[in-house]
């Protein structure tokens, strides 16, 4: 949520783009395949390659030239060579639709497979390029915030981290719901394969795993190797190198191997730990999204720094429910001469059943120490703490509240004419 919210900040596209029409949706849904995942059974020496920051790559990356035959879009057609019970091929995701992007079939042409447009019509969606944007205009700045944060280290360089590879998601669906970009997903996830694709072609039958945005071939970790991709300027990285067991994507194994860390974070001496708080805005909305959850409780939030605790108190604080036993201490608290510094935040306050506040407590004087409060609701509330009197002067001392009663039968005719005006 928190890389949504900065996404949409510092982006330059619209917060949410254009509906899709039942039939582009159709298309959209169609084309979208998901990542790359290919396996064939392995045992020996391996090395597992990963690709650095692939969605972010992928994302603020410029796109790719327009070639005369192949416009920007998605097409429907028929790619030779697709193994039975298998959606996948060492390089490409084959679609039992029939639907791809442009992306997915500049891979089947540089694997040197035969494509076949449907005759059927319509048989392609094309986005003209002036309608198009490139994704380093929409997220380059996006990413290179959160990137540097990264490479800072210490806590927050972890958030920033998180934020780098969760957007993705974001764009695409929101829970249940589809996302605000999600025409999009198609073209993001075609584009992550032919990028994976293009490392591993040169390295052929080498290649014993692929899985999204990283690969397991067939040979021990050489000082070639490392010194290619290892604290160099390539977007892979080796993870770790030694004996593995593939059976199938999901399943494998590693015997005995050893992870290999990049010289930047095999230093002896520590780098210095900077901490970047989050701007107080995105907070404000992640914890406004967090109280949601009737399930979990705000109150453990106000221990973890000032800034934090001044966000979340203000949000406990804007609207407060009392029952019984709270709705007694807190009238008790705000009838005294010294009243607490966060009164000033209470913007609704809800009373809820028999509340026996003490007799010398006055609702009126409980609403006047919330100087902006700007509702008052009772619902099935007693005579203590609401009747005739204490209304006649709440009326009179705050007349602009917006007032709420349920439940309550004990209303004066005199008062509810006083209420109605």
């Amino acid at each position: 949520m928190a890389s949504f919210c900065f996404f949409q900040d510092v982006s330059i596209v619209p917060k949410k783009a254009e509906d899709l029409s039942q039939e582009e949706d159709h298309w959209i849904r169609s084309a979208y395949t998901g990542a790359l995942t290919w396996a064939e059974p392995y045992e020996g020496i391996a090395t597992e390659l990963d690709f650095n920051e692939y969605y972010p790559y992928i994302l603020s990356s410029y796109m790719s030239g327009w070639p005369n035959h192949l416009k920007y879009g998605i097409y429907q057609v028929f790619i030779e060579g697709q193994p039975a019970e298998q959606k996948c091929i060492r390089g490409l995701h084959y679609n039992p639709a029939g639907y791809y992007t442009h992306y997915d079939l500049l891979i089947a042409m540089d694997l040197g497979l035969h494509i076949e447009l449907s005759s059927e019509s319509p048989n392609a969606l094309i986005f003209e390029q002036t309608k198009l944007m490139s994704g380093h205009d929409i997220f380059n700045q996006w990413a290179s915030y959160l990137t540097e944060i990264k490479e800072e280290g210490g806590q927050a360089g972890k958030v920033a981290k998180h934020m780098l590879v969760s957007l993705w998601g974001r764009l695409y669906s929101v829970g249940r719901k589809p996302g605000p970009h999600r025409r999009m997903a198609p073209f993001i996830s075609a584009k992550g394969c032919r990028i994976i694709s293009e490392k591993i072609r040169p390295l052929g039958d080498r290649v014993k795993r692929i899985h999204t945005d990283g690969f397991i071939i067939s040979d021990k970790n050489t000082e070639q190797l490392i010194e290619r991709y290892v604290g160099g300027k390539s977007n892979l990285k080796i993870a770790k190198s030694g004996i593995v067991s593939i059976k199938n994507v999901m399943n494998l194994k590693w015997v005995d191997f050893e992870e290999i860390i990049p010289p930047s974070s095999a230093k002896t001496e520590k780098s210095p730990i900077h901490y970047l708080p989050l701007p107080t805005e995105i907070l404000d909305r992640i914890f406004q999204h967090y109280r949601k959850d009737r399930d979990k409780k705000m109150y453990p939030l106000l221990f973890v720094n000032k800034q934090w605790y001044y966000i979340v108190r203000r949000l406990i604080w804007q609207r407060i429910t009392l029952t019984a036993i709270s709705g007694i201490k807190f009238t008790k608290v705000l009838s005294k001469d010294t009243k607490p510094v966060a009164c000033e935040q209470v913007l609704g306050l809800k009373f809820i059943g028999e509340i026996n506040i003490e007799p010398d407590v006055y609702i009126s004087e409980v609403c006047k120490a919330c100087p902006n409060l700007q509702q008052l609701s009772f619902k099935n509330s007693g005579s203590r703490i609401l009747n005739n009197k204490n209304l006649e002067v709440l009326l009179a001392e705050c007349p602009n509240l917006t007032l709420t009663i349920r439940g309550f039968r004990r209303l004066s005719p005199k008062t509810f004419l006083k209420f109605q005006n």
